[in-house]
């Protein structure tokens, strides 16, 4: 019977949490939310107070509001501020103009007893949405007020970047499952995992099979 001469680097490579830019402390960010109809403009400047004040609560943050972000974009009606928030790139020039990187854009309206709202983070230097929100509400103001809070908090909340598993193996060309599924031969870089344990199997002709679970962070 052969000795197992199957020597496997594993190495988890787990997804570091974003921790927060040191640039972040000085950052200029602008929030606006508008109504979904002209009866909900109101509705909207008060949301969008309620995002402004949870997000100065992080500290060290500077809030361009409503009224600098209008006048940034050089429109006077909601109609037309919508058709910018829906346009990367005329969110871009306001950025631009304001000093601001990212930018909180959404809309807020009522469906009969209900609140309706959703909330993008844009991140205009890369032309991407970093998170997005949406919640339907039950209930009174009260209740509006304390969703778009917690739905504040979730847009800024830290990501966890999903990890992978790495295999390699002296000779090349071993067969690598990870969770009972095969995924291929050694070099080998598995795709994305969740946190947590995972079975690793390596397996070679001539060679005795080798197990272990692998955490990935």
């Amino acid at each position: 019977m052969r000795k197992l001469t199957l020597p496997a680097t594993l190495l988890a490579l787990a997804g570091a949490l974003l921790v927060s830019r040191p640039a972040l402390a000085a950052e200029k960010l602008a929030v606006l939310v508008l109504g979904t109809s002209e009866k909900d403009a109101e509705l909207a400047d008060n949301v969008t107070e309620v995002i402004i004040a949870r997000v100065a609560q992080r500290g060290g943050v500077e809030i361009a509001g409503k009224e600098e972000f209008r006048a940034r974009l050089g429109v006077e009606s909601d109609r037309r501020a919508q058709v910018c928030l829906d346009d990367i790139g005329c969110l871009g020039r306001a950025a631009v103009s304001m000093g601001v990187r990212r930018i909180v854009a959404g809309s807020v309206g009522t469906r009969g007893k209900q609140y309706l709202f959703n909330l993008n983070l844009n991140d205009v230097e890369t032309g991407k949405i970093d998170a997005r929100v949406f919640r339907l509400v039950e209930g009174g103001v009260e209740d509006l007020i304390r969703a778009v809070q917690e739905g504040s908090d979730e847009l800024f909340k830290p990501r966890v970047e999903p990890g992978k598993i790495q295999v390699e193996t002296q000779p090349d060309g071993a067969r690598v499952s990870i969770d009972n599924a095969y995924l291929g031969v050694t070099p080998l870089i598995s795709g994305t995992l969740l946190a947590g344990k995972h079975n690793v199997r390596v397996e070679a002709d001539g060679r005795f099979p080798w197990t272990s679970k692998v955490e990935v962070r």
